[in-house]
């Protein structure tokens, strides 16, 4: 079936374009740039184009609201490797407009204009209206069994045999918790569920290893239990980060922190997952002065109080395993490039001797040995020298399995209830050491 454009716009020599399967359920951005050695293809599902859809709502929205000079980052897409990110700007003079910036790793790529604001928004109104109800083909699991040549093949669970069309750049392949995996990732025998084009030769459009990671949390009843509309409103905050809503999470996480201050019953867990919840999104967001500034305890009172929470192990394994993936990457960004690597090259071993006692169904040590490069590229502002990497290759070798530097992924926050056995207040008033971190918020 030939695609369809159902949208265009070029400005200052780069052009982009949405095409879109008219029986299929993947719609694709194609963007081509003076600047860009090739076309990039984003190919997004029909879930995945709503959320597209609401981050061009939501800058839309901002739009009226900015300062001449301001620049405010939206949100983005799940990595294919390239990240598009959407930003509200408006410049010193002119009107604002919405700019889009692909990104490799943590590097930009490219920029560029969406088109004017009336047809954006003209655009995102027919596409809802396209998307309502969801895929219309149901996936299918089963085994790979062969990669290459430009096909798949899938043994299925009833025991058919079924071959698939692969296209490079447009078929996309994720790991169990939906992080981008390169071709040379993909392992003959696994389990893993596909996303086709329907009709006989069905093309690929995304491939995800099985089991998909679901994280089951048992709570227990704390001595004084948090408010359950706060942690409510906490959860869908963390579900903004996990669809690339970064701005709309942390307004709403510094709008929650400030509610949660009237009432002046503050429980600690709220300012743990609060901290956390802001650091993630700042972090995400590439605002590194104001994550910076959540880390060293040199934000608001509620957010220093939730990071020395953190700091003294108040928070489930999985939050402080996602505090930590956090910290191997605004130490790689600390700015002397001997305490960056020392950093990073004490925060991510750590991370991965965790995944040796977790259930080994999953697999994290890919994409933390991604970041763990990525980071040590940014200390190095390039590919690092061979002695940075005596580290990093001893543990690859201990994974066994070829690893690609793709794009920063970080596991997803853990629900808002209490499941672990103690929980201590008197450890936020705990004295927090710090590491060099005056580079990073401008001083001297």
């Amino acid at each position: 079936m030939e695609l369809q454009k159902i949208y265009e716009y070029t400005h200052q020599g780069t052009s982009h374009s949405m095409l879109t399967d008219p029986i299929g359920d993947f719609h694709y951005l194609m963007v081509e740039s003076d600047k860009l050695s090739m076309v990039v293809n984003l190919a997004l599902d029909r879930a995945e184009m709503m959320n597209y859809v609401h981050l061009l709502d939501t800058t839309l929205e901002i739009l009226p609201s900015l300062t001449p000079g301001q620049i405010e980052m939206v949100g983005s897409l799940s990595p294919r490797p390239v990240v598009l990110g959407l930003n509200a700007v408006r410049p010193a003079e002119g009107p604002p407009f919405v700019l889009a910036r692909l990104s490799q790793r943590t590097d930009a790529i490219a920029d560029f204009v969406l088109g004017r604001a009336e047809d954006i928004a003209a655009f995102a109104g027919r596409c809802r209206v396209d998307l309502a109800g969801g895929n219309l083909h149901p996936p299918e699991d089963g085994v790979l069994m062969a990669w290459g040549n430009g096909e798949a093949t899938l043994e299925t669970a009833a025991g058919a045999t079924k071959i698939f069309m692969v296209v490079e750049g447009f078929s996309q392949l994720l790991g169990s918790f939906g992080e981008f995996r390169h071709s040379k990732e993909i392992f003959l025998g696994e389990k893993v569920r596909i996303w086709s084009t329907p009709g006989e030769k069905a093309r690929l459009e995304k491939l995800q290893r099985l089991p998909i990671y679901n994280e089951e949390v048992v709570a227990t009843t704390p001595e004084s239990p948090p408010t359950p509309a706060f942690c409510r409103r906490g959860e869908e905050l963390d579900r903004r980060i996990l669809a690339g809503q970064y701005f709309e999470a942390y307004r709403g996480a510094q709008a929650l922190c400030k509610e949660i201050l009237e009432t002046k019953k503050v429980h600690g867990f709220l300012l743990v997952k609060l901290a956390l919840t802001m650091l993630l999104a700042e972090t995400l967001r590439g605002n590194t002065r104001s994550a910076g500034a959540i880390w060293t305890c040199q934000a608001d009172p509620l957010t220093n109080a939730g990071i020395k929470l953190l700091e003294n192990g108040q928070a489930s394994d999985s939050d402080l395993l996602l505090y930590r993936e956090l910290e191997g990457y605004l130490h790689s960004v600390g700015g002397d490039p001997q305490r960056a690597l020392s950093g990073v090259n004490q925060t991510m071993p750590v991370l991965l001797q965790s995944c040796a006692k977790g259930d080994p169904v999953y697999d994290r040590q890919g994409y933390l040995l991604s970041n763990w490069m990525i980071h040590l590229m940014e200390v190095f502002e390039g590919p690092p020298p061979a002695e940075a990497l005596a580290d990093w290759n001893s543990w690859q070798a201990r994974y066994g399995r070829p690893v690609e530097a793709k794009a920063l992924f970080f596991r997803a926050p853990s629900p808002w209830v209490i499941s672990w056995d103690t929980f201590s207040l008197t450890q936020a008033s705990a004295p927090v050491k710090r590491p060099w971190w005056k580079k990073l918020l401008g001083a001297s």
